[in-house]
């Protein structure tokens, strides 16, 4: 019976995700892409071309009557025409709460997520092959900041940093 609401709620939750995915995004930032440095310490071996994107999104907390579950929040990958190419869960598990690094073919794409604060943003994205593109949209990155001139930087409207700028045309 615990197991059972403690699924029912994380259902629930995920489902009204996704219907919030669906509307419109209250802030547009620029392009974000893979870091200027090499970055593929840490990836898979690439098996193909493709690049890797890993969108830290605003962390909600699970309640059940026993334990609290904190995960990142889903979040869609759209094509520039609009289209819903991909919904991620963004999670590996409830006691797991890293982001997923997923792998996307090269291109540009839109990802709308929830950052903290509860604001839903709409940012786009450059895939590279072989490159690990990584959006921070929880508190921000402020390391990132000791390591970049700030015009390599795309930031949210209330200053924090959220990537690296595209060096790659987004379109």
């Amino acid at each position: 019976m615990l197991k059972s609401k403690s699924l029912f709620a994380i259902t629930l939750l995920t489902l009204a995700t996704a219907c919030a995915l669906t509307s419109t995004p209250s802030v547009v930032v620029g392009p974000v892409g893979p870091a200027p440095e090499t970055n593929r310490k840490t990836l898979p071996p690439p098996a193909t071309g493709d690049g890797f994107l890993e969108v830290h999104s605003a962390i909600r907390a699970y309640v059940s009557e026993r334990e609290m579950y904190r995960v990142h929040t889903a979040y869609g990958i759209y094509t520039p025409d609009g289209r819903r190419f991909k919904s991620v869960q963004n999670t590996q598990g409830l006691n797991t709460p890293e982001a997923l690094v997923i792998a996307l073919p090269p291109g540009a794409y839109d990802i709308k997520a929830w950052a903290d604060g509860l604001i839903l943003v709409k940012v786009p994205v450059v895939i590279e092959p072989h490159r690990l593109t990584r959006v921070n949209l929880e508190a921000g990155d402020a390391d990132l900041a000791k390591k970049a001139k700030p015009e390599q930087l795309v930031r949210l409207p209330d200053g924090r940093i959220v990537g690296w700028s595209a060096t790659t045309p987004p379109r």
